[in-house]
């Protein structure tokens, strides 16, 4: 697991170190392209207030995406019509830029942290959706007619054997 994160935060060091290279070898002015160093020094508690922010709205959009687009996706395998019926409407949705959403959201929401947890509910609703549903479609028929032999129950056969199905389509592996 280690290993796995080191040549992502190595590359990501190596780009800071060009970065940084490019600026002072060219003089750059800081107004144009402030090096890495000016930044991490006007770095203060305001930067890191925002970062925070920033980042609990991103989260809290992604929970509230991911609880939304797995239980639509139950509703989808469950209810073939409810699939049929909404799932061209989402896509039409998904394939509507966001950028062109972002002013409807602040003239419906305001500034606030709304329009941004919406925004980001947006972004990662239909990637969950798509694949919640892609995995709980790949059950085998070999392992849905054992679990019908045995005598599962409907709960039974979702929570034993299709959802371990979206954790494999999910996994990096």
């Amino acid at each position: 697991m280690m290993s796995r994160a080191v040549a992502p935060l190595a590359f990501g060091l190596l780009l800071l170190v060009a970065w940084q290279a490019i600026v002072v070898v060219g003089q750059i002015p800081e107004y144009l392209l402030p090096s890495p160093i000016a930044i991490m020094a006007t770095g203060d508690r305001f930067l890191a207030v925002q970062f925070a922010v920033t980042f609990v709205e991103a989260l809290a959009g992604f929970v509230i995406a991911s609880a939304l687009a797995f239980a639509i996706a139950t509703l989808f395998v469950r209810f073939h019509t409810f699939e049929d019926g909404l799932f061209p409407i989402a896509i039409a949705v998904k394939t509507t830029p966001i950028v062109a959403i972002a002013p409807l959201l602040v003239i419906w929401l305001g500034t606030g942290w709304w329009s941004k947890i919406v925004a980001a509910i947006l972004i990662c609703f239909f990637p969950v959706l798509v694949n919640t549903v892609k995995g709980l479609k790949a059950a085998d028929l070999e392992y849905r007619e054992l679990f019908e032999t045995l005598g599962a129950s409907r709960a039974q056969e979702f929570r034993k054997l299709r959802v371990p199905y979206v954790c494999r389509i999910f996994s990096p592996h």
